[in-house]
């Protein structure tokens, strides 16, 4: 195989995914009270960039004097959502603030991360490919952190959100 003008090997393309398939939804749940409805804030206009979760569980390893035995003991799970976004539309950051950061209003907070079935468009030899649809859904949403920035260069105000949920349902194709 020829090398690159470096002296590296060539790349090889092992498949290609399109991002575009990929959505990210806050939405209230219709019925649960908080003055947005059943609107979806992320699709309103959130301009979020970027979107990271975890969920974990209390774990504890229990071990027996004189003995082999382990035991294992878990907790309660709960999950952390930290959400980078620009400040844009004052009227939708109130709602996404009313909305999230109200206590209150927990029971119908969901947010909601997919992809489309379908988003390998070349599985590494040249034809489409077929890949599952993924959807995690957070239940519960709380906001309890809010830090902004803004860089001198681009004067872009950003905001970086910290969210708490109570549970997050697996992908059904797990």
């Amino acid at each position: 195989m020829a090398k690159d003008v470096y002296g590296r090997q060539d790349d090889i393309l092992a498949g290609v995914m399109s991002a575009d398939m990929v959505s990210v939804s806050f939405a209230a749940v219709p019925g649960t009270g908080g003055g947005t409805g059943g609107q979806d804030l992320a699709e309103a206009g959130m301009l979020m960039q970027a979107l990271q979760l975890q969920y974990s569980q209390q774990f504890t390893m229990l071990f027996e004097l004189n003995s082999a035995k382990v035991f294992y003991v878990t907790g309660r799970p709960s999950g952390q959502a930290v959400a980078n976004r620009i400040v844009g539309v004052k009227a939708i950051q109130r709602a996404f603030y009313n909305r999230f950061g109200n206590v209150c209003n927990a029971r119908g907070n969901t947010m909601r991360f997919a992809s489309k079935a379908g988003a390998i468009c070349d599985d590494g030899d040249g034809t489409p490919g077929a890949s599952p649809a993924l959807d995690y859904t957070t239940k519960y949403n709380v906001l309890t952190s809010l830090s902004i920035s803004v860089e001198s260069q681009r004067m872009l105000i950003g905001e970086n959100l910290t969210l708490a949920f109570g549970s997050m349902s697996a992908p059904n194709d797990a």
